[in-house]
């Protein structure tokens, strides 16, 4: 039957599609609509670990120096409690509340060495500065100054 109505069946196929489509618009148009909001009026402020005796008890107190102790790394629910000692360059090792083991690994770095030596938590984020605004917490901090120009430190 293709052999003989080969047209037909190639009309079909765009008969189900436009279908499929004309269903899909009929579906979201049923839907509420959602508008995003975004802040664009102040910084979202840096996360810290409520208890932070738990995230003592989990660390050795060398760990206590780190910059970061305390705080939460970007993208990490707070109720995982991070071992510093275990970071590297592309992974984190947290306990979670009911005490599991959670193991984050990425293929990009996550996290960059200080000048002392310690595994710091990168965060592009910019936040208010002197001449404007920069991220800091990175291999390469990067500046956006009021004037419009920008910089980064190598």
């Amino acid at each position: 039957m293709k052999k003989i109505f080969p047209s037909l069946f190639k009309l079909k196929k765009e008969i189900l599609i436009l279908f499929f489509i004309a269903g899909g618009l009929q579906l979201m148009a049923k839907l509420p609509a959602r508008i995003a909001s975004y802040n664009l009026s102040s910084f979202t402020p840096q996360q810290s670990y409520i208890n932070i005796e738990k995230l003592k008890s989990i660390n050795a107190p060398a760990d206590f120096a780190n910059p970061d102790f305390g705080k939460v790394a970007p993208r990490v629910n707070p109720n995982w409690y991070e071992q510093y000692s275990k970071r590297t360059a592309t992974s984190r090792s947290f306990i979670a509340e009911d005490g599991s083991v959670v193991i984050g690994n990425s293929y990009s770095p996550v996290n960059y060495l200080d000048k002392s030596g310690n595994y710091i938590a990168i965060n592009p984020n910019l936040s208010p500065s002197a001449e404007g605004w920069s991220a800091m917490h990175q291999s390469f901090p990067t500046f956006l100054h009021q004037d419009g120009s920008t910089e980064i430190s190598l």
